[in-house]
Formats: structure tokens, sequence, C-alpha cells
């Protein structure tokens, strides 16, 4: 089994407009929810892939409920705690008009205190030793501490659990420090903190045993202390890029537990993160496009 920890799950939803005005009253032609919030997206992929994943969040709220529920239906066993509020929405703009197209409204969602942050390191636990790999990703509910997942990293450590981690800012930094098995980062989020890619292959790989470093178009850059391989997939008619890290790292999961080689990992990983362009779904996979792709990819 493979576990995900989605600390901040959301709805996702899709604004069809055809234009924002500011100061003046928008209209959305249509709009469209779906379960979200990385580590959400990261466990439905992996379903999809076919490989067993439990996926653990902070529920809130009748949004909370719906995402689980959402999630359920596809395979995705849930756990974890609810708290009062409720869950965040994240807004998608969908348009024609490239000037508004991908503009992006992110809510705060709910709060959670220390005892809850407790319960739910407690929870984790309970769940870890099931687990053959853990995928920690995405941002924390206010209240969080600042160190957030490092409990996390570390109670997986000490089980010799491989750990990954999805996040960035001041929360990489200090996740850093505990010793994570994997990274995945983009480009603007290493930017952030160290600077062009030899730069970031170099600092982190001082803290984690394997780094997916992603460039957009250019491709999935994997990285050890002892090689370094490179898988690059195109897909001609993008709908929407939208959670295509999320697909990536949902890829690099599902192969690193069928125990493929490094070159196969960071094949399966891009070809993952191409077929999230290819539905209108946000942030979801098809096995079958993976497949597809995996065998035009360029490596």
């Amino acid at each position: 089994m493979i576990l995900c920890v989605c600390p901040n799950p959301s709805v996702d939803t899709y604004w069809w407009m055809n234009d924002i005005k500011t100061g003046d009253v928008n209209r959305i032609r249509k709009q469209e929810p779906y379960p979200g919030g990385k580590g959400v997206h990261i466990a439905l992929n992996i379903a999809e892939l076919g490989e067993e994943v439990k996926l653990l969040g902070i529920w809130a709220g009748n949004k909370g409920a719906w995402i689980k529920s959402e999630c359920e239906k596809r395979n995705v066993s849930c756990e974890g705690i609810e708290v009062e509020g409720e869950n965040r929405t994240c807004i998608t703009v969908m348009s024609e008009n490239e000037q508004i197209r991908n503009t992006e409204f992110l809510e705060n969602g709910a709060q959670i205190n220390e005892q809850q942050y407790a319960d739910f390191l407690s929870c984790y636990k309970k769940h870890l030793d099931k687990g053959k790999l853990v995928l920690l990703s995405g941002s924390w509910l206010q209240g969080a501490p600042a160190d957030a997942y490092g409990p996390f990293i570390d109670a997986a450590n000490e089980k010799n659990i491989p750990v990954w981690i999805d996040c960035s800012g001041e929360l990489l930094k200090k996740s850093l420090t505990h010793k994570p098995f994997g990274l995945h980062v983009n480009r603007a989020e290493a930017a952030a903190l160290c600077g062009d890619q030899e730069n970031a292959k170099n600092y982190f790989l001082q803290f984690i045993k394997q780094l997916a470093f992603t460039a957009g178009k250019e491709g999935l850059y994997l990285y050890t202390q002892q090689e370094e391989v490179y898988a690059v997939c195109h897909v001609e008619n993008v709908i929407s890029m939208v959670g295509c890290g999320d697909a990536l790292l949902a890829g690099i999961g599902v192969a690193s537990v069928r125990n493929y080689p490094l070159k196969e990992i960071a094949k399966y990983g891009a070809a993952c993160g191409a077929a999230n362009c290819m539905r209108h779904e946000l942030g979801m996979i098809y096995k079958e496009d993976a497949d597809m792709l995996l065998k035009t990819i360029c490596s």
C-alpha cells in the first residue's frame, strides 16, 4: 500500500468565463467541482494506476465529506481526522481568453489547533506500518506548526519506509532537515530556494536520496548521488496542466513500489504527468493514456 497524506484537501473548481472585469459584475458560464489538494490528486491517480492506496486528510464540513465521498467512489480509502469549519475551495478560470486562462483563486480553508495536529500525527502513525511508501504533499491548514511534516518524516524514517515530499517555501526547507527519501520540486520552487538547476541538484541532494526535478515542457530530471536520468513526453493537444506535478509524483510512487529501475521510474512519472494534460478532469489521469504515452517517451 502507498500512504498519501493531504493535510489541506480542497474542492478544485473550474470557472468557465469569457472575461474578468475588475470592479464590475462577472458571470460564470459554467462551473465544475473536483476533489482536490495535492495529496488527493496523487491518491486518485495511484488508484487509477492500479495500486492500493490510503489517503489521510484533515476533513472539514460538507466540503470535506464530499471530497472523501468522491475519493472513495474511485477506490481510494480515506482516513484522518475531522475538524470544524469547511475545507477550502480552489478556483481555476477556464477561458478562450488567454489573458485570464488558468487564473487561480485559493481559499484558506479551516484551521487546526495543537491537539488536532497531534491527533492527525497519531492517525498517521497508526497506518504507517502498512505502507510501502509515504507521499507527503501540499500545504497545511492554518494553526499547524511551521515544521509540520518533520515528525511525519521522522516516523517513516524510524521504520525505514521511504518518504517523498512535495511542498515549497519554508515548509520545504524545514522538512529537508529531517532527511526524507525523495523530493519532487519544479523549477520555480527550486529557484526560490537555491537558484538554477545545477545548484538545486547539489543543494537538495545534501538532504535526500532521490530528486525529481520538473522543468515544464522540458521534462523530468531524476537524480541520485550516483545517477542522473531524464525523460520527456510530449502531448499534442494540451487541455490543462493543472495537477501535472501531482500525476507525475503518483507515477514515480507507483513505479518505485514496483521496483522499476531508475530510468523506468522517470519514464513512468513523465508519462503520467503528460497524461494529466490530455483530459478535461482536473488533476486526474486515465491509465490507458499513461500506458499509450509510455510507448512514445523520449529519454
